[in-house]
């Protein structure tokens, strides 16, 4: 993924908002899919940010496209979420996009919905300004609970904030949850990266005039990759919540992720049909294992005792 390195106007008109002017809109208006523009880094509420346009489509399948992202750079050690407000914004059309976002070491960058900007809608344009406007809702510390105004752990060296929500503790539930989101998202980034290898490469070949066998089998390499990555992305954006929570508790908790498959196609297909199996049902679907049966069966018992583990 190529970055620009054209000249931008950066300008914090207050607190919570941060404007980015593209100086060589000519060069932006032609960019090629999938070119990336990043803006320099900026500091609000006490954290490190960075916009991302891509004015041709982040990746192949969006080409046509304005796609905006804000990338949280890193998030401090100390705190394990932040809660947002989000308002993208394209001033000279005023085109906007407001939206929450829960900002956490997986899940670092956000943007308006694909279809939002189309490319064409900024060619007549004379001048382009992006902005964003950042309300900080929560932030939670790295054991998962609410950090409050008053917590004896907030310095002068870290984010000053208001409360503006509930309390909210999160769950081994929501962290899993979010890693897949994460997944998903990484998934989406390396096809992304691939399409424009592919693209690179047969410019490249373009430009040899040749027809060596090797550059086609990279590029069918590269396309039987990203096939294989489309279904994996597609396989956890059907999944359910219930689905989820069923696959994370074989992975994570029994440690026979193996199974999941089978459990879903026995109609087995979340935690509150699981914890009523017993060793027949569990020999009737088709494990045979009798250790794996035990260890099922363990976390089985587990669930039912745990009555305030919200998954049940």
């Amino acid at each position: 993924m190529a970055l620009a390195t054209a000249t931008t106007t950066a300008t914090a008109t207050a607190s919570n908002t941060y404007s980015w002017k593209i100086d060589d809109i000519a060069t932006f208006k032609k960019a090629v899919n999938c070119f990336e523009y990043s803006s320099p880094v900026f500091e609000m509420h006490g954290f490190r940010w960075s916009l991302c346009i891509f004015p041709n489509g982040s990746q192949k399948s969006k080409k046509g496209n304005v796609n905006y992202f804000v990338m949280l750079k890193s998030m401090p050690p100390a705190y394990n979420k932040i809660t947002v407000n989000i308002k993208l914004k394209l001033i000279e059309l005023n085109i906007l996009s407001s939206f929450p976002f829960s900002f956490t070491d997986n899940r670092l960058t956000s943007g308006w919905l694909t279809g939002t900007l189309r490319t064409n809608d900024i060619i007549n344009l004379n001048s382009i300004t992006f902005s964003v406007e950042i309300t900080l809702n929560d932030i939670y510390g790295i054991n998962g609970n609410l950090i409050s105004d008053n917590d004896q752990k907030m310095n002068d060296n870290k984010p000053l904030f208001t409360k503006q929500s509930s309390e909210l503790i999160l769950d081994s539930n929501s962290m899993n949850n979010s890693r897949l989101d994460a997944l998903s998202a990484s998934i989406e980034s390396l096809t992304s990266k691939m399409d424009n290898i592919t693209t690179s490469i047969q410019q490249f070949k373009i430009e040899q005039e040749g027809n060596d066998d090797n550059f086609n089998n990279i590029v069918a390499d590269l396309n039987n990759i990203k096939k294989i990555l489309n279904i994996n992305k597609t396989d956890l954006n059907q999944l359910n919540d219930n689905n989820k929570q069923l696959k994370l508790w074989l992975q994570n908790e029994c440690k026979l992720g193996q199974y999941f498959d089978l459990f879903m196609k026995n109609g087995i297909e979340d935690l509150f049909i699981a914890k009523l199996l017993t060793m027949d049902t569990i020999t009737d679907i088709g494990i045979t294992k009798i250790g794996h049966k035990i260890k099922i069966l363990h976390q089985i018992d587990i669930l039912k005792q745990n009555k305030d583990n919200n998954l049940i």
